[in-house]
């Protein structure tokens, strides 16, 4: 009986690891042809999810077509050894410089009029938010000891706080205490799940299964030299392709998979607890920074549909700045929170109001184009000089 069961696992070995070796072949072939370049790892046991170091990459559409190359650290920013980066920014794709190059990126703007001892480290990585930086500053601060940090806020930022926690270990009290490894990783571990959900053939998965759905699973990186060939078209024809900023009026709730609702429906009690999650991640923020014995300042950014002429929602009908901002419960609860904790808050929304918003949007892409980074980043490093005399 022994011998029997010994043959069918032996058999069972054997098949198992011939159907494992065929795998690893099939995907080695598919990665050939595979245009995908996985620049961000899917789980990470400190940071949640970081970028890769040392990568790059191809980032194109119809508005812009750059190149995405990450430093030894993970982040989007030539960094120069003998340069002093006394400020970290934590950010989102704003941060990150999404479609633009490197160089055109607010930070790196603002780094051209700023000396050694006042440089800006860019740390923005896409789809994060403040339940993401309250995880993250402290391993920032320890790692790179700055005396300044920059957290860039989005509107987004209430519906992405709500995606990142349900991977977070959160205390009672609502605080971030971590990253929470999910089935995959405790099971397999962190490096063999991530090889997995990495490999060509698991994406490709994915792909076709969104495919099936009918979902977008929209490829953002691509490997050198594999991007489509699309023919970017200018600023100015893709404005009359796609229009000027328009307000959202009855697709707020399904435009942008109502990321923005807050704005005509901010008595709803999810919204609210939203807004209540998110004045907990920024308390915790600042806690972390005068614990650290380091100086906080926010940069806020909204929607771009803010600026439509009777505002995001298309309901107001005074269309000055001060007006839209008494409608826009994000920002309202960022400016009240800077002015309770003494902290300086760069509101694009008044730097960007005075000139034509339009010029400084992607008109189809949510984005800054580069004229929006130079004129914020101009406007940041002329700050931060004040500041630093």
């Amino acid at each position: 009986m022994k011998k029997k069961f010994s043959a069918i696992g032996k058999k069972f070995l054997f098949y198992l690891l011939f159907l494992f070796g065929n795998l690893l072949v099939a995907n080695l072939i598919l990665s050939i042809f595979d245009p995908e370049q996985v620049m961000v790892k899917s789980y990470d046991s400190e940071y949640l999810f970081v970028m890769y170091p040392d990568r790059e990459a191809e980032v194109v559409s119809e508005e812009y077509a750059t190149s995405v190359n990450t430093n030894e650290y993970g982040f989007r920013q030539k960094l120069d050894p003998s340069e002093n980066y006394d400020t970290i920014l934590l950010g989102d794709s704003f941060s990150e410089g999404w479609g633009v190059a490197e160089e055109e990126a607010f930070s790196s703007i603002a780094n051209q009029d700023l000396e050694n001892g006042q440089l800006i480290r860019n740390l923005g990585i896409h789809g994060a938010s403040p339940a993401f930086y309250a995880l993250q500053l402290e391993k920032h601060i320890t790692k790179f000891r700055p005396n300044k940090v920059l957290i860039q806020l989005f509107d987004n930022d209430l519906d992405d706080n709500e995606k990142l926690t349900r991977f977070m270990e959160i205390e009672s009290d609502g605080k971030i205490l971590g990253p929470k490894p999910n089935t995959s990783v405790r099971i397999l571990g962190e490096t063999i799940s991530n090889l997995v959900k990495e490999s060509t053939l698991y994406r490709l998965g994915k792909r076709i299964s969104a495919a099936i759905s009918k979902q977008p699973n929209t490829i953002l990186y691509y490997k050198t030299g594999k991007a489509p060939k699309i023919e970017i078209i200018s600023h100015e024809i893709s404005l009359k392709k796609y229009g000027s900023i328009q307000q959202l009026g009855n697709e707020i709730s399904t435009k942008y998979n109502g990321q923005f609702e807050f704005y005509s429906n901010i008595n709803a009690e999810l919204w609210q607890k939203r807004l209540e999650n998110n004045l907990i991640y920024l308390n915790q923020i600042l806690e972390i920074c005068r614990k650290n014995h380091v100086s906080l300042s926010l940069i806020y950014i909204p929607a771009k549909e803010f600026y439509a002429k009777d505002g995001i929602t298309g309901e107001i009908t005074n269309s000055s700045l001060s007006s839209k901002l008494e409608k826009n419960p994000h920002a309202k609860q960022i400016k009240t929170f800077c002015r309770k904790n003494d902290l300086i808050c760069y509101n694009t929304a008044e730097i960007f109001y005075s000139k034509n918003p339009n010029d400084a949007y992607f008109p189809y892409d949510a984005h800054w184009n580069s004229n929006g980074h130079r004129i914020f980043g101009k406007f940041l490093s002329d700050s931060l000089r004040k500041e630093y005399k």
